[in-house]
């Protein structure tokens, strides 16, 4: 196995997950493909879409990247040499089991791959930046197990969404984007290691995670299916000893909500369950003698939703509430039967 102090990005394979947003996932192939430093393995695994993903996103991979994909079912992967699996590698999932689960199969397969050191976790809907993969293997290389980067709104791309990720409130299970609206002229200056000693977790649209962390904490929880992975996997990265990190040179644009048209007025009926069942499940497995607080702070989400005129919304928090406490996770019976479109991050 090779020494990775010196993390470069052919040590690195970056895995996109895709629901039915294939136009989004081929636009960051084509920056991953035209970067100069590329990543050495691209992974994309697609989540059983409906919208003709997978041929889609192979011709499109094939022009920008001037050869084909390996096409391949999620059941052939793990039957497949480690030294063999190919640079690009389109896996086609027979299920939609949520984003964790998606992410879960292109990194299992890429850690039979000995010599590849990190893995690069990206949102279909992120568009890539000059050195954004590199910055993020130079803060790595100084000693840190997982790292974010510097993500800007897709319509201000002056402006950022968040600085590597986000501070999480365990009295209010609400998680809180990192200098969110701040101009970027504004936030470059910033040390980063003070944003590093504020954050709770990296954001899931660019996660850069050593095979060392992997190996010691295992993969992303999969009973979330969508939304709080992220929150989960850096908090029991944090409890074995890897503190989240800032790569302030990495930049990326984010279409945040690209595929689940979840944006923070406009989420549909099944991702405000999701955010609430998860948030109640995440306190009760990770903070449980404060999860009186954050059910009692559900008080405040059912009054935005009457203010929103939104009352119809109520019966979702307490089904959510229900559920979270009985850990009926995953895509369960109430999911499919109340949003059975409800599909998982691309």
């Amino acid at each position: 196995m090779e020494h990775f102090a010196d993390l470069l990005p052919r040590h690195v394979a970056a895995v996109i997950v895709n629901y039915n947003g294939r136009l989004d996932t081929a636009a960051c192939l084509a920056g991953l493909c035209a970067a100069t430093d590329a990543p050495g393995w691209i992974v994309v695994v697609d989540n059983n879409s409906s919208d003709n993903s997978v041929e889609y996103i192979a011709a499109a991979w094939e022009e920008c990247a001037g050869a084909p994909p390996a096409v391949i079912p999620s059941s052939a992967v793990f039957l497949e040499a480690a030294p063999s699996l190919p640079r690009s590698v389109l896996i086609a999932h027979r299920e939609n089991a949520g984003y964790g689960a998606g992410n879960n199969i292109g990194l299992a397969a890429l850690l039979r791959v000995p010599e590849c050191g990190a893995f690069w976790i990206l949102n279909n809907d992120v568009l890539i930046r000059p050195g954004a993969l590199a910055a993020l293997c130079a803060k790595a290389s100084s000693g840190s197990g997982i790292v974010g980067s510097t993500l800007v709104q897709a319509d201000s791309p002056d402006r950022i969404r968040c600085l590597g990720g986000a501070s999480y409130n365990i009295f209010l299970g609400y998680t809180r984007q990192m200098r969110n609206g701040l101009a970027l002229k504004d936030a470059l200056p910033i040390a980063e290691g003070r944003v590093d000693a504020a954050l709770d977790f990296i954001s899931g649209a660019s996660l850069l995670v050593k095979r060392a962390v992997l190996e010691r904490i295992g993969l992303f929880s999969e009973e979330y299916f969508l939304y709080y992975e992220d929150v989960d996997f850096c908090l029991r990265a944090k409890k074995a000893g890897f503190s989240p990190a800032w790569a302030k040179a990495s930049v990326l644009v984010h279409k945040e909500g690209g595929t689940t048209g979840a944006g923070r007025e406009t989420r549909p009926p099944w991702a405000d369950y999701l955010g609430i069942r998860n948030r109640i499940f995440f306190t009760g497995k990770h903070y449980p003698r404060l999860l009186p607080v954050v059910i009692a702070g559900l008080a405040g989400v059912c009054l935005r939703r009457i203010l929103r005129r939104q009352p119809e919304r109520l019966k979702i928090v307490f089904a959510a509430l229900l559920d979270g406490l009985w850990a009926r996770m995953g895509r369960s019976e109430r999911l499919k039967a109340l949003f059975p479109a409800a599909g998982g991050k691309g």
